[in-house]
């Protein structure tokens, strides 16, 4: 009488542990107390079982049916109650795959997205690897968890279908073309959804990208031979088509971009990457066409905002105002791909400067800085020349002549807010007046005896302000 009260309280003591959610000590109490040689009750246990289901422990509840499952007869509601943890724990599983397979296609896109577009090649390589493990490694994660879920329910539609899109993504096409017909066998050709499960599974829909398809062989063929015949445009008018009938082909979208670059048309290009990137994140062809992309839009834009840059400073500050702010366009688009390159870091320093956007052009001459400590501009290189242009072009013959100007300038101009905006329109207008001048072969003796006078004024004032006698140079 005494064991069976004890008994009883043992087990009210289990049950109020889950009724009171405290998990962790009721399972632990189950576990000390009941064994092989002391098994509990079988009306208590379906009742434990029952409980742990409420919780949704639905993991606990199938370790410990596989524990005890061998210590009772089985009959007609054991079977029942144990198929109903098994399947439980099933959809559970299911969920899991499918919300660790969402996460890695999350960030598969965060990826593609974000990518490599601010870091030099070596670290964008390094990084475009590291981001290929990383999401190896969640779609392995994913799959090793559906295929547990198949392991209970060999014939369960939402673990096969979980395993079929991560063999595709993982590019383990033979095998997922193996899991497709087992699929296709078990469905018959019913209108059933893709992704729906088994009988004895929840409707639940896997919100995944449809699988890879087929390469249309002779189509793509032919269109990679119009590639090859430098037919860019006939090809992409035949890939137009083909897309539309297999939106899942990678190389279509590979040989697109590849039309597009040829073509220099860089946006639609980027486009047809990132399509054939999200589709299959793995594909080594893919971010290998992208490494080519990034430095053929790097090589293009280079030479385009350095040929900017120099007709803007031929035209000068006035004349040459687009050409300057399409030269700041290409140069800021090409340091995106590699920020650390100082001879573009110059260029844009100078594109700033004569567009007079003084702050931005600071922020890149610090970038400069930190970049190469002791580079020298090519805006400084130049700005003692531009600083007495005319002067260089009157006195040709002689320049020493020319330090009176400077002197002058360095001493007099610069301390005032007045004289600092007299010398700083001169270094943009005398440019063009000279080259309009020597366009024209205006005489220099001309404007050599124009200048003489001023220069006799300059240095009497030089020397009696200074005292000096001989003018120094800046």
């Amino acid at each position: 009488m005494a064991l069976i009260e004890k008994t009883r309280n043992l087990e009210e003591k289990v049950l109020f542990f889950l009724e009171s959610e405290n998990l962790v000590d009721g399972l632990d109490l189950f576990r000390k107390s009941y064994n092989s040689q002391n098994p509990p009750p079988k009306n208590f246990f379906l009742q434990f079982l029952n409980s742990l289901r409420k919780l949704k422990a639905d993991e606990s509840a199938f370790q410990i049916v596989q524990e005890a499952k061998s210590w009772f007869t089985i009959d007609q509601e054991f079977e029942q109650i144990v198929e109903s943890v098994y399947r439980d724990y099933y959809e559970t599983l299911v969920e899991k795959g499918k919300a660790l397979f969402e996460s890695a296609h999350h960030r598969s896109k965060e990826f593609s997205d974000t990518s490599f577009y601010k870091i030099d090649v070596p670290a964008r390589e390094k990084l475009e690897e590291e981001n290929r493990n990383v999401l190896r490694t969640l779609y392995k994660n994913s799959m090793t968890v559906f295929e547990q879920a198949q392991a209970m329910f060999p014939s369960g539609l939402g673990a096969m279908n979980g395993i079929f899109h991560c063999l595709i993504i993982l590019g383990e096409t033979d095998k997922a073309h193996q899991v497709e017909a087992q699929i296709l066998e078990l469905t018959k050709g019913t209108q059933q959804k893709f992704f729906e499960g088994s009988p004895h599974e929840k409707s639940t829909e896997f919100r995944v990208a449809p699988p890879i398809e087929q390469e249309p062989a002779i189509d793509l063929s032919t269109l990679k031979r119009w590639f090859e015949q430098k037919r860019y445009e006939d090809a992409l008018k035949g890939l137009k088509n083909l897309v539309k009938k297999h939106p899942n082909s990678v190389a279509a979208f590979i040989l697109g971009a590849k039309c597009h670059m040829e073509l220099n048309e860089y946006r639609p290009a980027l486009h047809f990457l990132e399509k054939a990137l999200r589709i299959d994140p793995f594909h080594e062809e893919a971010a290998q066409c992208k490494l080519d992309f990034l430095e053929k839009k790097f090589i293009a834009l280079t030479r385009a905002g350095k040929a900017y840059l120099q007709k803007g400073i031929q035209l000068g500050p006035s004349m040459g105002n687009l050409f300057f702010i399409k030269a700041a366009h290409c140069l800021q688009q090409a340091l995106s791909i590699s920020p650390d390159e100082p001879e573009l870091l110059d260029q844009l320093y100078s594109a700033l400067i004569n567009l007079r956007e003084e702050k931005q052009a600071d922020t890149i001459r610090q970038t400069l800085y930190k970049v190469s400590p002791h580079f020298i501009t090519s805006w400084e290189k130049s700005k003692e020349q531009a600083a007495c242009f005319i002067a260089c072009f009157a006195y040709k013959e002689s320049p020493e002549c020319i330090n009176d100007f400077r002197y002058f300038r360095q001493h007099f101009l610069y301390p005032s807010p007045l004289g600092k905006a007299f010398c700083e329109g001169y270094h943009h207008l005398s440019p063009l007046l000279i080259k309009n001048l020597e366009a024209i072969h205006f005489p220099r003796v001309v404007v050599f005896l124009l200048l003489e006078p001023v220069r006799f004024l300059i240095r009497f004032f030089n020397l009696f302000f200074s005292g000096n006698t001989t003018s120094k140079n800046e």
